[in-house]
């Protein structure tokens, strides 16, 4: 956001004029006149201000604010920027067995000259001893990578060479930058919840002990039925109200089906719409306590044409299209329960009542919004397998190195997460996994241990690789056990 303030000159320029039009007199040209001297100090005075409130102003804001004002705002709704921190690694010293190398011990970094401090004693024993020890100063400045020479500041009889890092216990990290901690404050500033919108119901859904995200959509259930854009592209029937006999017809872009009794099965349903609509690409499948329709190759609402249901209470056809009020919310459980984050069906049913009802047995929902039309679905996890070429690794490192490629892969996948309008801000947007980001990840633990690759490939299937991956509403990501190749 920017803002536009007028120059110095121009705010002294248009005193010197209102002075002129009140007192009907020009100003002298001299710079001693009194009005040009009020003018200027005044101007001076001006600007000073409107620069005060202009940087006030933005202070105020969530996507402007800087620094310490951006700070102010984020604890207010409990966002705390990450502080730095410092790296802790472990260090093979060699020598004489029984050499003590103290706590407090300093070491010094040859690559950095970043210093590090020893955290518990070692004794040297069969030739080497393991030294804990942490980076002086946070940051990313005091960074060593495995391999890398340290030297101790005061030598230590019985050490016969210089130390070297043995393996990264925490990598050091510099203070969140303003643009990133933006992301989490505006996420929360946004998530407020009020009038039944999306963050209401992932607000609702989370309050479920269990469930750890939601991710709430207007519409039916897209991983199931995909989207092209058309309302009328998956509908939903439904017939509620319990009845115990009767019949029913539809209709769809004109012509009736026969009847349909009340307890017909979707293979019913499929087989009547497909021949009143000709197509033999209409499917009908079971979703819920209802049906959902898709493969017209023409699209048109289907409607209830006839109702002879008996019995039950008030028993009728409820037809959704893919649109409002049809609402989905997809849920994923703590891994705990379940490795995949897949809720069970207990865990799910919890999270419709929590969504329809208060704690105090009220409703939340906006009138006229049902059960009828509520999907709480899990989420889908689609599940990917990397392949790296030509994996080249210092003498003694490549199990190490492996092991930290797949930590750093699972941990990547894992952070993919579905867009939801409304919720998740644009600029934090990240449902789009592409070979590039993967390659990142891949090299930001080559650069550790000094290793190097020739090429970085990823797929949900093993040998067909992609370039990018959409992530589509309510699907996750993550790596298949194993699933990392070397070539």
């Amino acid at each position: 956001m920017s803002v536009n303030l007028p120059t110095t000159q121009q705010i002294i320029d248009q005193n010197k004029s209102n002075f002129e039009n009140r007192i009907g007199q020009t100003t002298p040209s001299s710079d001693r006149a009194f009005t040009t001297v009020v003018s200027v100090v005044e101007g001076l005075a001006y600007t000073s201000l409107k620069k005060y409130g202009a940087d006030r102003f933005l202070a105020a804001l969530a996507s402007t604010a800087q620094g310490s004002d951006l700070d102010i705002i984020g604890n207010e709704y409990g966002v705390y920027r990450n502080q730095a921190v410092a790296e802790q690694i472990t260090i093979t010293v060699s020598g004489t067995n029984g050499t003590l190398i103290p706590s407090g011990t300093v070491l010094i970094g040859a690559p950095n000259n970043a210093i590090y401090q020893s955290t518990a004693d070692a004794t040297i024993a069969s030739g080497t001893a393991t030294v804990s020890a942490t980076a002086q100063v946070p940051g990313i400045v005091s960074n060593l990578n495995i391999g890398d020479t340290v030297n101790l500041q005061s030598s230590i009889i019985g050490v016969s060479a210089a130390p070297t890092v043995a393996s990264i216990v925490v990598t050091g990290a510099d203070t969140e930058t303003d643009d990133d901690y933006r992301i989490p404050v505006l996420a929360k500033v946004r998530s407020v919840g009020g009038g039944c919108n999306a963050s209401d119901y992932q607000r609702w859904a989370i309050s479920v002990a269990g469930i750890v995200n939601a991710y709430p959509y207007s519409g039916l259930p897209y991983v199931a039925y995909g989207s092209t854009g058309n309302p009328f592209a998956a509908q939903y029937i439904q017939i509620v109200g319990g009845p115990t006999g009767g019949t029913f017809k539809l209709q769809f872009n004109g012509s009736v089906t026969g009847d349909l009794a009340y307890n017909c099965a979707a293979s019913d349903i499929q087989t009547a719409l497909r021949l009143i609509s000709g197509s033999s690409a209409v499917n009908v499948t079971v979703l819920g306590s209802g049906f959902v329709v898709t493969g017209f190759t023409v699209w048109a609402p289907i409607l209830l044409n006839t109702n002879a249901l008996t019995g039950g209470t008030n028993a009728y056809v409820l037809v959704q299209p893919n649109e409002p009020p049809a609402r989905t919310v997809y849920a994923e459980c703590d891994a705990s329960i379940q490795a995949d984050g897949i809720p069970t069906s207990g865990l799910l049913t919890q999270v419709t009542d929590a969504i329809t009802t208060n704690s105090s047995g009220k409703s939340q929902q906006s009138l006229g919004l049902t059960n009828n039309n509520l999907f709480v679905m899990p989420i889908k996890r689609t599940k990917f397998y990397v392949q790296i070429t030509s994996l080249s690794v210092p003498s003694g490192q490549v199990s190490a190195c492996q092991t930290g490629i797949t930590a750093a892969l699972t941990t990547y996948f894992l952070s993919i997460a579905p867009y939801v309008d409304g919720i998740t801000p644009d600029f934090a947007r990240n449902d789009l996994i592409t070979n590039p980001s993967v390659g990142r990840i891949v090299q930001s633990v080559l650069i550790q241990y000094g290793a190097s690759c020739a090429s970085v490939a990823f797929g949900t299937t093993s040998g067909t690789w992609l370039s990018s991956y959409q992530i589509a509403p309510g699907e996750k990501s993550g790596l298949v056990s194993g699933g990392v190749t070397y070539v």
